[in-house]
């Protein structure tokens, strides 16, 4: 889904207030409290929620300097859970029927009553999104009392977490290897950990957006979300990754390197670099690089951005993330591609080259594993 971009914003520092200008925020349709909006100073807010054409809240006070008449873009992913649920659950209505068809054959083959063929056929249709590892929850834990989540709760991928906090709590999840999106949309200056009955787990920040997996007996952490500033729960602590120091926590410490800019057509001018760090975790190495750039001659259509040589110089690209790339001032996913085992190479998502001139500022966290 495009980025809306549509009038001007005016902003306050210190001040979680947005107003548009020219700006129709609710009936365009597409926009919801969760989306992420990218504010003149650069840095990426959640959109706590919208109230009017012209008015928005965000989840945190802008940081940046006061600003009339200023360019912004709202990346609309709020309806994401939703639009994936309504997906899952076409999909399912759609297996369902392919299902029972199937039953109606194979079940009459093994020689059962049409009785039997028949609870066989309702038992495939009775399944839902949380039974096959979907589903989206939204559950008040409100209060101080610990929140125990039974097995189908704990079956939906998707965990959202409301209600005003009165004191520290834990939310209990079957001991079952799994994985959640956990969302803290709490309020109250109390923490909520979620764990399963006997062993650990991990806290989730109110306001964040946190990948949480149990080994049967822990939960632990993945990666958490951004809500303006990023956070890599049990590697890395993080403000906004441009201009911001970043602070190792846990685990092997990061090196700072220089990448090295090319591309395939064209060229670039000289390499800007605010950020370039990497760690080896095992197997795994992780890449932070927050970086800008200026076209030179031509119109490339790629830039490769070099990561460390030696033993990292050759990973299997099992994840790699997307960066969020600025052209020309207007803000883009940028499509990320490995092209060989030294370099990552970007492109634009719409498919478009670099013009010559053009301003490329990247920001982008990688899980090369």
């Amino acid at each position: 889904m495009s980025w809306y971009k549509t009038g001007t914003v005016t902003v306050t520092n210190g001040s979680a207030a947005v107003t548009g200008a020219g700006t129709s925020w609710v009936d365009n349709g597409t926009l919801n409290a969760g989306d992420i909006i990218k504010l003149p100073d650069g840095l990426l807010y959640e959109v706590l929620s919208i109230g009017s054409n012209t008015g928005l809240t965000l989840a945190s006070n802008y940081l940046g300097s006061n600003a009339s008449g200023g360019a912004y873009a709202i990346m609309p992913i709020g309806l994401l859970p939703s639009t994936l649920a309504q997906q899952v659950k076409s999909v399912l209505a759609t297996a369902n029927t392919a299902l029972s068809s199937m039953v109606r054959f194979d079940t009459n083959s093994q020689g059962l009553t049409n009785t039997e063929q028949q609870n066989a056929r309702l038992n495939i249709n009775a399944l839902t999104a949380a039974d096959v590892g979907y589903g989206y929850l939204t559950k008040s834990v409100a209060g101080g009392a610990d929140i125990t989540l039974s097995a189908a709760e704990a079956a939906n991928e998707i965990l959202n977490f409301t209600g005003t906090l009165t004191a520290n709590i834990n939310v209990i999840v079957p001991a079952a290897a799994r994985t959640w999106t956990v969302r803290n949309a709490t309020s109250g200056a109390y923490s909520l950990t979620l764990k399963t009955p006997s062993g650990t787990g991990i806290a989730v920040t109110q306001g964040t957006i946190t990948q949480a997996c149990c080994d049967a007996t822990n939960v632990v952490a993945g990666m958490s979300s951004i809500t303006g500033n990023a956070t890599v729960t049990g590697s890395l602590t993080a403000g906004a990754i441009s201009g911001t120091t970043l602070t190792e926590t846990t685990g092997a410490a990061w090196t700072n390197y220089t990448p090295t800019l090319t591309c395939g057509v064209g060229s670039w001018g000289a390499l800007t670099v605010t950020t370039a760090r990497y760690r080896l975790l095992g197997k795994t190495l992780f890449l932070v690089i927050a970086c800008s750039a200026t076209v030179a001659s031509g119109s490339p259509t790629d830039f490769r951005l070099s990561f460390p040589g030696g033993a990292n110089a050759t990973p299997t690209y099992s994840q790699i993330a997307s960066a969020i790339i600025t052209v020309g001032g207007s803000p883009e996913i940028g499509y990320v591609v490995a092209q060989a085992t030294a370099y990552l190479s970007f492109n634009r998502m719409s498919g478009a080259a670099f013009s010559g001139g053009n301003t490329v500022y990247c920001n982008i966290v990688v899980e090369l594993a």
